[in-house]
């Protein structure tokens, strides 16, 4: 299967499933934005604007729906859905 819409100028970025069922492939890339393909077709099914620059690792969370990405700097990312964002803020200002 050939999968196209991802393009790394330099050097290959870590790559790694996502979904309940590992179906969604994701990677990061040189131009900061993460992309996510249906795995057993290939189709891109999102473009996200990652970090500020280059998207160097994606990595999901082995339990919940969200994922961490890290640009080539100092920055790390969390995402995850809007209910679930409100929940940790939530639980994070709790653990203080």
């Amino acid at each position: 299967m050939y999968s196209s819409g991802h393009r790394n100028n330099f050097m290959v970025k870590g790559v790694s499933f996502f979904g309940p069922d590992s179906e969604h492939v994701m990677s990061g890339l040189d131009c900061g934005h993460i992309f996510v393909w249906k795995k057993n077709d290939g189709r891109v099914i999102r473009i996200m604007e990652g970090n500020k620059c280059i998207v160097n690792q994606v990595e999901p969370h082995p339990n919940i729906l969200s994922f961490a990405s890290s640009e080539l700097e100092k920055d790390t990312t969390l995402w995850a859905p809007v209910s679930l964002i409100t929940f940790l803020h939530w639980f994070m200002s709790y653990c203080r």
